[in-house]
């Protein structure tokens, strides 16, 4: 220890000392005399001839990557040049030099590499799309999409035409040289106009759709004076009873207007709306006719009821001016006249004989009580006050007394409403002797689960049986696709067996990335199955407050956008369920890309009207979102070369696919068949799931509280699945699944019913332009 003290101070003596003598000769030498002689420099020269020695003054160039990261540091002397590394190699793209010059350095620099994107060597990814278009006149045409090398020419066959009709298009595509490379075919239709006073009805409809209701008109119209909606009241859901013969009545008025237009003399698109509307008023017809009143729930639930979904839906306001501010503020202080009339929801399902459950009340208590133990602490305090900071259209005195104002709400009011629903709620307690609520209802909660199930999926008849025995059928299938992966694994060296399990388990993810990144990766596999949206969102992720997020069974969800907005989109991330790193990248794709994010806008770019944008088939919109969950598996595994990441691909497959399907049997099995919760335990544990009786309850909670709603994943995602398979088979070496997903876009989310149809007509058109017998 000694020792190296000493060498370390006699190195800085040395140091020291050859400085001091450097110094020294710098300002001072000996003459022929003996004497001393002072220099006198001109230009560096002294009359003596010794020349100036000056110290050296160095920069620093630092050379980064387009990512900022760094790839070399160098010092450099004043006025010299920098020497560049070799730039790293970018797939896809091309160095093209760096973003500023590095020589003559005279102060620290900083030198960015630059690249473009690499053009094509061929034209393998250029795309020929089908389009729609409406009758006016004028010529429509369809050309190839994508970048092609330079010289490549394309020469097209019936791309062009004005009448109304189906049409049948060729691209041939030919090298520099002249040979031809790639020949394309796709089809595309000029349909009938549409009819001006249909489209004036549906207009008014939107208005009778969304008026008084100021928080759809905030979220859905950046202008809501453009589609002839006012401003309404900003208060918070309460619950209004009314008799059945008054919403029915009000019902069969909206169905009897829209039977005074003829199906058949409409536009397609506006058949489509036709049929939406038609089918939303048949459904609540028959609803208020056979009195299923009580039999759907929402006030009240195990998540929270309407008032856990009061945080979510403030957080996602969106403020264009100070009145959206004033919104919010009412919002918040309407709770005190909402929350009182959930009370009196729970008190009228008592009197008709579908009373709420203890377990509802307790856990709807259990939400309601940790909104109480934030008091003043609750996080929406300081959201606005960070909100209102940030709006440029307030002055800081106006922001600080919004601030000021919705914040005496929140611990005022806000949190009373919260303490005296509790406590009414727990009065209310032991009433429900049955268990289950459409079970407790006997043949007519049956008769409702069968109606909800019809409306869910789409379809205006459900052989029960039938669906029973498809979803086993279904089941079974992915049970085998398990088995087989896990069969294959197994051969794996233990190692790569080991590697399997992390990947399979989740405790290591398939795509380590930071969410943001993961949107990013997302935007690669979009384009392997859907075409390119013509806008580009950006993309915001912002993530639940703890409360909220500890009752939320979400990873993730989307929030529409504006429909007359194409700028920005929003996804909200659950910060408690984010550790399992593949988990929350199928969850970005189901919510994201190419998801219901993708699935909305590209439906906003289309020409359909924004009646087929809002009212929407549930399961269409979650079993595409579901079915690009595992066709984001199918991409991972086919961009890599690692069998224990491509056997694990295949498993999480088909064990996402079990697991909805499973959910969607269970439902069934609980709201129509009658089981009990020992029979959830008895079907998960013959599935090999290793479930307990708390667990089994848990589920048997969740679904006799969302009856109908689970198949909208399972029963869609394994139709979704059907449907392809179906396409490729009868189109063989034709298929083209970009093409494919346009087509069955192109409407919108229709019930199931209707995607059968699009799909059969797609495979018509095809065979046509292909010559398929």
């Amino acid at each position: 220890m000694n020792s190296k003290i000493i060498i370390c101070n006699i190195f800085l003596i040395i140091s020291i000392t050859f400085l001091f003598v450097i110094a020294f000769l710098l300002f001072s030498c000996t003459t022929p005399s003996g004497g001393t002689h002072t220099h006198n420099f001109i230009d560096g020269v002294c009359d003596c001839g010794e020349v100036e020695q000056v110290e050296e003054i160095k920069y620093t160039v630092t050379f980064k990557d387009d990512k900022g990261k760094v790839i070399k540091t160098e010092k450099v002397v004043s006025g010299k040049d920098a020497t560049a590394p070799e730039a790293p190699e970018k797939e896809g793209y091309i160095f093209v030099g760096w973003d500023v010059a590095f020589t003559n350095i005279t102060k620290d620099t900083v030198v960015t590499a630059l690249y473009e994107e690499a053009g094509p060597t061929d034209a393998s990814e250029v795309q020929f799309l089908g389009k729609i278009y409406s009758y006016d006149g004028t010529e429509k045409e369809i050309v190839v999409e994508g970048r092609m090398p330079e010289g490549y020419t394309v020469a097209y066959e019936s791309n062009k035409a004005t009448e109304v009709g189906t049409y049948y298009s060729t691209a041939v595509i030919s090298n520099a040289e002249g040979v031809v490379e790639r020949t394309l075919k796709a089809v595309f239709k000029i349909e009938k106009a549409d009819d001006e006073a249909f489209n004036e009805w549906l207009d008014d409809f939107l208005v009778l759709y969304f008026e008084e209701d100021q928080l759809s008109c905030n979220l859905l119209f950046a202008n809501p004076e453009d589609y002839g909606l006012e401003h309404y009241e900003a208060a918070w859901m309460s619950y209004t009873p009314f008799t059945n013969e008054e919403a029915l009545a009000d019902f069969e008025e909206i169905y009897d207007e829209l039977k005074t237009f003829e199906d058949s003399e409409l536009s397609p698109n506006q058949q489509y709306s036709y049929d939406i509307i038609e089918d939303f008023c048949l459904t609540y017809i028959d609803f208020y006719t056979k009195d299923y009143t009580g039999l759907s729930m929402s006030y009240i639930s195990s998540f929270g009821g309407r008032p856990a979904d009061l945080p979510t839906y403030m957080t996602g306001y969106i403020f264009r001016n100070e009145q959206d501010v004033k919104d919010v503020i009412s919002f918040i202080k309407s709770v005190k006249d909402a929350f009182p009339t959930y009370i009196d929801y729970a008190e009228d399902m008592i009197e008709i004989g579908r009373p709420i459950s203890d377990t509802t009340i307790d856990e709807m208590n259990s939400y309601l009580q940790q909104v109480i133990d934030a008091g003043d602490e609750y996080y929406l305090n300081k959201y606005f006050e960070e909100k209102f900071a940030s709006l440029e259209f307030l002055t800081k005195e106006q922001a600080n007394a919004y601030t000021l104002e919705v914040q005496e709400a929140l611990k005022g009011d806000f949190i009373q409403a919260h303490v005296d629903l509790k406590a009414g709620l727990e009065a209310l307690k032991g009433n429900c002797e049955k268990e289950g609520y459409l079970a407790a209802a006997g043949d007519l909660g049956k008769e409702y689960f069968v109606h909800l199930l019809e409306d869910n999926l789409g379809y205006s008849e459900i052989n029960m049986e039938e669906y029973i025995a498809y979803l086993d059928e279904k089941v079974e299938e992915a049970m085998d696709g398990i088995d087989f992966a896990m069969f294959m694994a197994g051969k794996l060296p233990s190692s790569d067996y080991n590697r399997f399990v992390s990947y399979a388990s989740g405790s290591k993810g398939l795509i380590e990335k930071t969410p943001e990144e993961m949107l990013e990766y997302l935007k690669k596999f979009a384009p392997t199955i859907v075409p390119n949206l013509k806008t580009t969102p950006e993309i915001h992720i912002s993530y639940m407050d703890e409360t909220v997020a500890e009752f939320s069974n979400a990873v993730a969800y989307y929030m529409n956008s504006a429909l007359d907005s194409y700028d920005h989109e929003y996804i909200t991330l659950n910060p408690l369920k984010l550790t399992d790193k593949t988990e929350t990248l199928s969850t970005l794709a189901h919510e994201g890309y190419p998801g219901h994010l993708y699935s909305y806008v590209f439906a906003k770019e289309s020409g359909i009207h924004e009646i087929n944008k809002v009212m929407k088939n549930l399961t269409y919109g979650e079993g595409w979102a579901t079915y690009v969950q595992l066709k984001l598996f199918e991409y991972i595994k086919a961009n890599s070369a690692i069998k224990a990441v491509q056997y694990a691909c295949d498993y999480l497959y088909f064990n996402e696919l079990v697991s909805y399907l499973a959910y969607s049997r269970i439902d069934a099995g609980i709201n129509y068949e009658g089981w009990t919760v020992t029979q959830v335990y008895t079907y998960m544990s013959e599935l090999g799931f290793g479930v307990d009786m708390d667990t089994a309850k848990e589920m048997y909670n969740t679904l006799i509280e969302m009856p109908a709603e689970y198949p909208a994943y399972g029963f869609g995602m394994a139709k979704f699945r059907d449907l392809h398979i179906y396409a490729q088979k009868e189109l063989g070496a034709n298929y083209n699944e970009v093409d494919f997903n346009r087509a069955i876009q192109s409407r919108g989310w229709v019930p199931m019913e209707v995607l059968e149809e699009l799909v059969e007509e797609y495979i018509v058109e095809q065979k046509t332009l292909y010559g398929i017998e």
